[in-house]
Order: C-alpha cells, then sequence, then structure tokens
C-alpha cells in the first residue's frame, strides 16, 4: 500500500505544471465576466507569467488584469466586482497600467507580471463593451518564478505540498 502511494503521488505531481482555468461563456448575458485568480509573489526579478488562448467570435474581446488594491485605487479589483454602477467601458478604464489586453482568436498569448512591493492576487475578468452578450472558450496558464515544486501553486498556497506530504508519511508510518 506505501509502494501505490508513492506511485500515486509521484504519477500526480510530476504532471502538474500550472493552475490552469479553463472554462466556457455560453451567451452570456454580461459583457463583463471573471474568470480567474492567482497569488503572485513579490520581487524585482521575477518572472510571473499569465499565458492563455480564447477561442471567441467577438472581435472586441479584451483580457482585463486587476490587482487587490485599495479601492479607489487604479486596477482595483474591489472597485469594479459586483459594481453594478459602473458601466462596461468604466470598468475596463480601472484596470492595472497596460491590463488591457486584445485577445487574439486560437493564439496562445503571454504576459509576465511583476510587483516589488508585495505579492498580489491577480483577477482576470474578460470583456467586450460592444456587445449585450457574448460566448468563448478560454484555457489560461498561471506560472509564478518559484521553484519546479511550487511555480505552479499561487503563492498563498505554497507550502501545502510539503505540508501535506509530510502528514502523509506520518499517516502512514503510524499506522
Amino acid at each position: 500500500s506505501i509502494s501505490v502511494s508513492i506511485f500515486l503521488f509521484v504519477a500526480f505531481t510530476s504532471t502538474a505544471t500550472a493552475k490552469v482555468a479553463v472554462g466556457n461563456l455560453f451567451e452570456s448575458e454580461a459583457n463583463w465576466n471573471y474568470l480567474a485568480k492567482f497569488c503572485f509573489p513579490s520581487g524585482l526579478r521575477s518572472q510571473n507569467q499569465v499565458s492563455w488562448v480564447f477561442y471567441t467570435r467577438n472581435p472586441h474581446a479584451k483580457l482585463l488584469f486587476y490587482v487587490d488594491a485599495v479601492p479607489g485605487e487604479r486596477g482595483s479589483w474591489f472597485s469594479v466586482y459586483q459594481n453594478d454602477n459602473l458601466t462596461c467601458e468604466e470598468k475596463v478604464a480601472l484596470t492595472v497600467d497596460n491590463g488591457v489586453e486584445e485577445i487574439v482568436n486560437s493564439a496562445k498569448q503571454i504576459k509576465y507580471l511583476n510587483d516589488s512591493v508585495r505579492p498580489h492576487f491577480w483577477y482576470l475578468a474578460i470583456a467586450d463593451c460592444t456587445v449585450e452578450s457574448f460566448s468563448a472558450s478560454y484555457w489560461i496558464e498561471f506560472l509564478n518564478d518559484g521553484s519546479s515544486w511550487s511555480k505552479q501553486f499561487s503563492y498563498d498556497e505554497q507550502g501545502e505540498l510539503e505540508m501535506f506530504l509530510a502528514f502523509t508519511i506520518i499517516y502512514f508510518l503510524y499506522m
């Protein structure tokens, strides 16, 4: 049973590459939609990256980047999420600097994110303010600048793999 546990652990951890968000928006009733979030560490030399592929018929669709800044600051997720007083255009205008990416249909795109002050949650949304609703399929991959054991985990989840591994070993030793 220990050899089976080791095999399963190796099998599942050797294939882990990143946090991946996959989804479909089918005739969404909103022209601005939340997609995913990920916490990146701070550091001047960080190579934190977000990769994405979208399939949509909307030529004006944009991928939007927000952070967990104080409400009222530029790029603040808390200023736009569930704020029905803002139009789609206003939500797009409130992204972080350089936080609007044109979506190239069916092409893999990459954006590098850096923050030297502190770790931040980054929130991604999709918008097409020229229509009332739209459809899209997406694949988004988040990688931080950690070691091979931690780069696929959000900064707030780093260390959990080692903790669960230690608890599993202790469990089987005392079982």
